[in-house]
């Protein structure tokens, strides 16, 4: 199950998991929120 923010409220978010999607010029990613800042840090 990913990891929410406090605040972040979504239906079904045992459903929700960490992954990655490449779609032409982007990424789209679901991220554990203990992750975020690790993860900006490395791609800015």
């Amino acid at each position: 199950m990913l990891e929410m923010k406090e605040c972040c409220k979504v239906p079904l978010p045992e459903k929700l998991f960490e992954e990655y999607e490449v779609k032409d010029t982007a990424i789209y990613a679901n991220i554990n929120a203990s992750k975020i800042v690790d993860m900006m840090k490395r791609f800015i």
